[in-house]
């Protein structure tokens, strides 16, 4: 192990590390206000994350994880895709992602049908929701709230389930 040699980064290196590291002072700002958490899930991907009190197989907890939204438009209609970024603003248009596809089955089942009657009468726009993920599009300013409240009574609903 003594044998092994080092050597420094290159400034291109340095900077790609740092790039993929570092926060801004309104990203960090950000993580301060709403009570959420910088996540980097590997690969290059960075998200803002908020865990809830709801446990998968593994005894691992579930995740929020919020990424900002890239639109595109083709043929005058309008398309949105997640980047691999944490956004950089309250205002800025984001997906809401809960993945609860490692519970077991009648757990994600429970989490399926609390999140479609949550979300039945309630000002989300809903992308995905099925026996696995959950996703739904807002800014950040008003999708963490939301956010909030749906984890809220999804703890509620499995914890009375129990």
């Amino acid at each position: 192990m003594k044998n092994i040699k080092t050597r420094k980064a290159t400034p291109q290196e340095q900077a790609y590390i740092n790039a993929l590291y570092s926060l801004t002072e309104t990203q960090e700002q950000i993580i301060k206000d709403y009570d959420i958490e910088f996540w980097h899930s590997g690969g290059g991907c960075r998200h803002l994350a908020y865990e809830i009190n709801v446990f998968d197989e593994d005894s691992n907890k579930l995740m929020w994880l919020i990424n900002d939204l890239e639109e595109y438009t083709h043929k005058g209609k309008k398309y949105y895709d997640h980047s691999a970024d944490v956004p950089t603003s309250e205002d800025q248009f984001c997906i809401f992602g809960l993945w609860f596809g490692y519970c077991d089955y009648k757990l994600a089942k429970k989490i399926e049908i609390s999140l479609k009657r949550l979300t039945k009468n309630k000002n989300i726009q809903v992308r995905s929701l099925d026996n696995s993920q959950f996703c739904f599009y807002d800014t950040l300013k008003n999708g963490v709230p939301k956010m909030k409240a749906l984890t809220k009574e999804i703890e509620t609903f499995i914890k009375g389930e129990k």
